[in-house]
């Protein structure tokens, strides 16, 4: 496998320590708040035609926001000596994206607004209006021009960074190291993603044995540079993905900010 030159390789303690090349393009949370602003009052305004409402918080983006906390797995070693490989109030961890509108809070609809809300795949009248098409979460997001394509070409990128990363010769022989240090630890794991996902730890809670292997993880990370190495290797691979479908990205960064402009102008006029 070809090995990309690298830029520089750091420590790497919190998901925060991480940068992409392809976060230049992502929207920032103030602009993404203001999106998902416009497409809650146009939600409220669809469910309103069907004599429902959507008493729901619209969802935000925290101003300091990091995708990428457990991308690599546990990072942070006072969090994995206190809950292991668990998230607070979730299952098991693997990161993600945060649920959107209206699927974040479809738990609090009845089975009629929530029919709206979502649609059942087929038109049909209520109060003599018709349900959109994917109900009135999709008439929201098409207002706004948010179809989805923005967000799935990043997690694409990210995803493409993060299996060339993984097959890299040199990214290889530090998941070896990591290996022989838990092996040291008395722990045998080939790799994180191994200790993460041992079926032992598919409990309520981290138990004293999930939290020893969690530290030891994450020490191991840090004294062989693993994930450092990864982010660098990902990066100049997601470098190579963005170059070779630049008019892609092109496309993005003009849909995004149409989608920003039709944001703000919907929320100017429902004043």
């Amino acid at each position: 496998m070809e090995e990309l030159k690298l830029g520089q390789v750091t420590d790497v303690r919190v998901g925060s320590d991480i940068v992409f090349p392809v976060d230049s393009y992502r929207m920032s949370p103030e602009d993404q708040n203001v999106v998902f602003l416009a497409e809650h009052k146009a939600m409220q305004s669809c469910m309103a035609r069907f004599g429902e409402s959507f008493d729901v918080p619209p969802q935000t983006v925290p101003a300091e926001s990091h995708d990428y906390d457990r991308l690599f797995g546990v990072l942070d070693l006072a969090q994995a000596q206190s809950t292991g490989y668990h998230v607070v109030g979730d299952e098991i961890l693997e990161s993600g994206e945060g649920a959107g509108i209206a699927e974040k809070d479809a738990s609090s609809l009845d089975e009629r607004a929530l029919d709206i809300a979502m649609g059942d795949g087929s038109d049909r009248e209520i109060n003599g209006q018709t349900v959109p098409a994917g109900g009135c979460i999709s008439e929201a997001r098409s207002i706004t021009g948010d179809d989805g394509s923005s967000q799935a070409l990043l997690e694409s990128t990210v995803a493409y960074g993060l299996r060339q990363s993984d097959r890299d010769p040199r990214v290889l022989a530090a998941f070896r190291s990591w290996s022989e240090c838990m092996k040291a630890n008395g722990f045998t794991y080939e790799t994180p993603a191994a200790a993460i996902n041992d079926p032992k730890w598919a409990t309520s809670k981290a138990s004293a044995a999930e939290i020893q292997v969690a530290a030891s993880d994450v020490n191991c990370k840090l004294s062989t540079g693993l994930t450092g190495l990864r982010v660098a290797v990902a990066s100049a691979w997601q470098d190579e993905y963005i170059s070779s479908h630049a008019d892609e990205f092109k496309s993005l960064s003009r849909g995004d900010a149409t989608k920003l402009a039709k944001a703000r102008s919907l929320l100017a006029t429902s004043r």
